[in-house]
């Protein structure tokens, strides 16, 4: 069944216009995704860059 924003006399149903936000998921999606990466970058980047020997 489809709700509409307008009930059968013409006024505005004002419960049909508001949006859930789910926003556990939204914050676990903009900490967590942000983190996680940088937690991977640390994983798979060295923690000294390597330094050319030149002979003397």
């Amino acid at each position: 069944m489809s709700r509409h924003a307008r009930t059968s006399g013409g006024a505005l149903d004002y419960d049909a216009l508001f949006v859930v936000v789910p926003w556990s998921f939204t914050a676990a999606i903009v900490v967590g995704l942000p983190l996680m990466a940088a937690l991977a970058a640390g994983l798979v980047t060295r923690a000294r860059p390597m330094t050319a020997r030149r002979p003397a």
